[in-house]
C-alpha cells in the first residue's frame, strides 16, 4: 500500500514497484489509507508523513493500534532530515525511512528487506500453528489409546508360573484362552530377564512396584511395549498389565514434534534477531537513536 497525498509522487512509486512485480494499492489521502489498510491488510505500507487533516506519523499509530496492521512493516517516505523527527517515526511504529528525492535502487531494496523480514515472520507463525495443531493431533491419539486400552490382570508365583490371567490379558499376547496362558507360564513372556530380576528385587524391597516398563514377546512372538503393577501377596505376586506398544510409537512421535517445533522456532527467531539486534546498547537520546537508525539502513 502506497500512501501520499502527491499524486505524482504516488504514480512514480506505484509504476516502480510495479514494473518489479509487486501488486500495488495507492491512497491518496490518510482516511482512504487507512480503510483500504484495515479492509484488506497488505504485506507492507509506504507512507508519507506530510499530509493534510492527518500526517503519517498518526496514520502509523492508528495502524498499530488495530491487530489486523499491528504488524506491517510501515516505510515512512519523507523529505524531513531531522533526527527528532524520525525518532518519532520509530517510536510510533515505523520500521524505516526513505528520503525525498527518493533513489529507486533505494526504494526498491529497502521494500525487499523488509518484505523478507515480513515473509519470515508470518512464515514462523505459519509453522508453529502447523507444528502445534500436529502436537494436538498426537495427543489425541495418545489420549485415545489411553481411554481403550485393554488391561491384563494376573497372578503368578515367585518362580514365574501364572495362576491366574483374565480375557484381555490373553488376547494381549495372543492367545486363545486364560488357560493356554497358564500352562506356558510367565518366565518366558520377558523379553529381557535382566528386567524380571529387577522388577523382583523391587518386589523384595518395597513390595509393590509401580508403572514398571518391560518389554514382551506374544505367543506369535509379537514385540511389545507393556506398562505394569505388581504387588506381592505371601509367596504370590498379584499385577495389573497395560500394552504400550502403540502409546509407546506416540510419544516418541509427540516428543519428535516438539523437538521439531523448538529447534525451528528457534532458529527462526535467531534469523529474524539477527536483522535487528541492539538489545546490549544502552541508551535513549535521540543521538544514539540515530545512531541505531543508521546502523540499520548499514
Amino acid at each position: 500500500l502506497i500512501v501520499d497525498d502527491q499524486i505524482p509522487n504516488l504514480k512514480l512509486l506505484s509504476e516502480l514497484l510495479g514494473r518489479e512485480g509487486f501488486y500495488v494499492r495507492p491512497a491518496n489521502n490518510p482516511h482512504l489509507a487507512l480503510d483500504s489498510a484495515l479492509s484488506k491488510p497488505p504485506k507492507l505500507i509506504l507512507l508519507d508523513v506530510k499530509m493534510p487533516v492527518m500526517d503519517g506519523f498518526e496514520v502509523c499509530r492508528l495502524l498499530k493500534q488495530d491487530q489486523r496492521t499491528r504488524d506491517i512493516p510501515i516505510l515512512f517516505v519523507s523529505a524531513l532530515q531531522d533526527v527528532r523527527d524520525r525518532v518519532r517515526g520509530f517510536e510510533v511504529g515505523g520500521v524505516d525511512f526513505i528520503s525525498k528525492p527518493f533513489q529507486e535502487e533505494e526504494v526498491l531494496a529497502r521494500v525487499r528487506t523488509h518484505l523478507e523480514l515480513r515473509n519470515m515472520q508470518l512464515n514462523l507463525a505459519e509453522l508453529v500453528d502447523k507444528r502445534t495443531d500436529e502436537l494436538a493431533r498426537s495427543e489425541a491419539k495418545y489420549r485415545g489409546l489411553v481411554e481403550n486400552s485393554l488391561v491384563g490382570v494376573f497372578t503368578i508365583t515367585i518362580d514365574g508360573r501364572f495362576t491366574y490371567v483374565n480375557d484381555a490379558m490373553a488376547r494381549m499376547f495372543d492367545f486363545d484362552t486364560p488357560k493356554q496362558m497358564i500352562a506356558r507360564g510367565s518366565i518366558e513372556r520377558w523379553r529381557d530377564q535382566k528386567n524380571r530380576k529387577r522388577m523382583l528385587a523391587g518386589l523384595q524391597q518395597h513390595g509393590i512396584v509401580t508403572n514398571f516398563r518391560a518389554e514382551a514377546n506374544t505367543k506369535t512372538d509379537r514385540h511389545l511395549h507393556v506398562l505394569f503393577s505388581a504387588k506381592q501377596v505371601g509367596n504370590s505376586i498379584v499385577g495389573m498389565v497395560m500394552d504400550i506398544t502403540e502409546l509407546q510409537e506416540a510419544y516418541a512421535e509427540i516428543e519428535q514434534l516438539q523437538m521439531q517445533l523448538q529447534a525451528e522456532s528457534a532458529y527462526l527467531q535467531e534469523e529474524i534477531k539477527l536483522e535487528f539486534n541492539h538489545e546490549n546498547i544502552i541508551g535513549q537520546s535521540n543521538e544514539i537513536k540515530y545512531v541505531f537508525y543508521k546502523v540499520e539502513q548499514i
